[in-house]
């Protein structure tokens, strides 16, 4: 599960084998305990420079009583453009 921020339309992910889903935060609390994730993702900050880009990614975990699912962790992913 992905947090669609409230301003933004809904994208189309497409992750071979996977069912990716967009839905806003207080929906994706309220089905939580009918996902069959461990986690849901938010995109924390998208930032572009020429030809960089950086990408930080909130990760949440929905069992708090597992162990090292027990808080927010975080990905920073970097993203280059290669031939245009």
């Amino acid at each position: 599960m992905v947090v669609l921020p409230t301003e933004s339309k809904k994208s189309n992910f497409l992750l071979t084998n996977h069912t990716v889903l967009e839905l806003p935060k207080d929906i994706i609390k309220v089905h939580s305990l009918r996902a069959r994730s461990l986690f849901y993702l938010e995109f924390a900050t998208l930032r572009i420079l020429d030809d960089i880009a950086t990408c930080f990614i909130d990760v949440h975990p929905f069992y708090k009583e597992l162990p090292k699912l027990d808080h927010t962790s975080g990905m920073l992913l970097y993203f280059t453009k290669q031939n245009d």
